[in-house]
């Protein structure tokens, strides 16, 4: 597959004119959340997609749900997230991570689908991940909620910042299907496979028609409002076109995302510790929120971190983190084959 960088999505993604929508915003308070429903998708096939800009991410627990019909691993039915997409099938638990690094107060499109043979991301319209896992989405009786968990309210599951553009589909897009409609979909009631989708202007509604899935309001959301940081296009370069990892600000922490992400046998993670720095090591936690390991970081400056079966031995979705002086950064996932 081609790599796919952010400068490149970039670059492809064109400019709209219409940039006036309205958003609906998760402020950082407990327990927010818009309910739809029991949406069971069922089959092999599922695509899921929204606009988002996020704002705040407080580490190790805080995981951005976009789309949840989940509680835990055990009893997924699919579960998006800025940081991957998850499902549980006949054949098993699976997720499919999305490799690159988004920035806080920038607008992107993400999706996700599923087609009864792979798991793909895409961010901006662009394919960025892929993973092979067969079988039919399982079912559960959770009601599906948009920006957290819904089982049992969670703010260490909550999305804090911008959604718009929210659809849940019965059919696995293509990668032109998505990007031809990033921005808007024209005539939501006539869209094949179309099962629910949210504008936020002046509703919670399912613009698919079906009111079955109407979305209720929880907590302190606020609907219908400006988002400062889209102006028309997405990626916008707030912290600039590549990840943040500049190993020559002296007085910076910075980590990168470990390559290769999926790793089988070793994987490499870059980090600059600043000379200052009095304590400094690299978390890892499983997905329920367990620290599995903790690597201590004895010097300064730059450092790559080697990550082996021997300190991941277990297959699956791990999230890191590096601690300095206390201070933790925003995690990154990995995911170990």
């Amino acid at each position: 597959m081609k790599k796919i960088t952010l400068l490149s999505i970039l670059l492809v993604v064109p400019i709209v004119s219409a940039f006036c929508q309205k958003w609906l915003h998760f402020p950082a308070t407990n327990n927010n959340r818009v309910d739809i429903g029991n949406l069971a998708v069922t089959g092999d096939s599922i695509t899921v997609e929204a606009l988002i800009s996020f704002q705040f991410f407080a580490p190790p627990l805080d995981a951005y749900d976009i789309i949840s019909k989940h509680t835990n691993s055990f009893d997924c039915s699919y579960l998006f997230r800025p940081t991957d997409f998850a499902i549980r099938t006949t054949a098993g638990f699976t997720s499919v991570p999305n490799p690159v690094t988004l920035c806080y107060d920038s607008v992107y499109h993400v999706a996700a689908s599923y087609n009864g043979d792979s798991l793909m991301y895409f961010l901006n319209g662009k394919r960025v991940a892929a993973i092979h896992h067969t079988g039919a989405i399982e079912q559960n009786n959770h009601v599906t909620g948009i920006g957290n968990v819904t089982a049992a309210l969670n703010f260490n599951e909550q999305f804090i910042g911008y959604l718009d553009e929210v659809r849940i589909w019965k059919t696995a897009r293509t990668e032109a299907q998505i990007e031809a409609n990033m921005y808007d979909l024209p005539n939501p009631a006539t869209q094949a496979g179309l099962v629910a989708y949210y504008k936020f202007d002046d509703s919670y509604l399912n613009l698919q028609g079906n009111a079955q899935y109407n979305g209720t309001p929880s907590g302190a959301l606020v609907l219908n409002e400006f988002n400062s940081f889209y102006h028309g296009r997405v990626a916008e370069p707030n912290c600039g076109t590549t990840e943040v990892v500049n190993h020559n600000d002296r007085n910076r922490t910075s980590f990168s995302q470990n390559f290769p992400n999926p790793f089988s046998s070793e994987t490499v993670i870059s980090c600059y510790i600043p000379e200052e720095t009095k304590n400094a090591s690299l978390e890892i936690y499983a997905m329920d929120g367990r620290k599995v390991q903790q690597i201590r970081i004895s010097g300064t400056g730059k450092q790559d971190i080697s990550i082996t079966r021997k300190v991941l031995p277990t297959s699956g979705v791990y999230f890191y983190s590096l601690l300095t002086d206390g201070q933790m950064q925003p995690l990154k996932q990995i995911l170990g084959e």
